[in-house]
């Protein structure tokens, strides 16, 4: 089974990726594996009921999207998180659980960038600026390109876009 691996920061521009990747992980057969990293040293705080660096809200986070990703599209997703310990987490998780595709959507990237492919040892990762708005469409065509440029059923795929 082919899997592919989509790091969230739950922004609005992240969960709309989610859903163009699980929509074209459907069609393709494959398993969508979302993954997030959170803060677990960051300060808590005692005012908001809701710490969102809390591994208590990131799972509650994750649940949610995948529900809705497998309602929506019926795909497999698996939900993964981990403490933050440095930049390439979600490259270093993509690599350990065998992952085809890699998709990273994270404020961290630059803002003025726009969507990317870049390979790691032979991984397609998509970078995605949560702050970028994205285009479903023109995503999906570039992840469409992508797919089929990896041998990944492209009559299908085509359908989608």
């Amino acid at each position: 089974m082919t899997n592919i691996l989509v790091s969230t920061d739950f922004s609005k521009s992240a969960e709309r990726v989610a859903q163009c990747t699980a929509e074209l992980a459907q069609l393709a057969g494959a398993r969508l594996i979302l993954f997030h990293v959170y803060r677990a040293d960051a300060p808590t705080n005692e005012e908001h009921e809701e710490d969102t660096n809390s591994e208590r809200y990131v799972q509650t986070m994750l649940d949610q999207l995948a529900r809705k990703l497998q309602k929506r599209t019926g795909v497999s997703v698996t939900r993964l998180m981990k403490p933050a310990t440095d930049a390439n987490d979600a490259i270093d998780i993509a690599k350990l659980i065998k992952a085809d595709f890699a998709i990273v959507c994270a404020q961290h990237l630059p803002k003025s960038a726009h969507t990317s492919v870049t390979f790691y040892d032979g991984l397609p990762v998509v970078s995605v600026p949560s702050l970028y708005p994205v285009n479903a469409a023109a995503f999906k065509q570039q992840l469409t390109s992508q797919f089929n440029s990896l041998g990944w059923s492209s009559a299908a795929l085509a359908e989608v876009v």
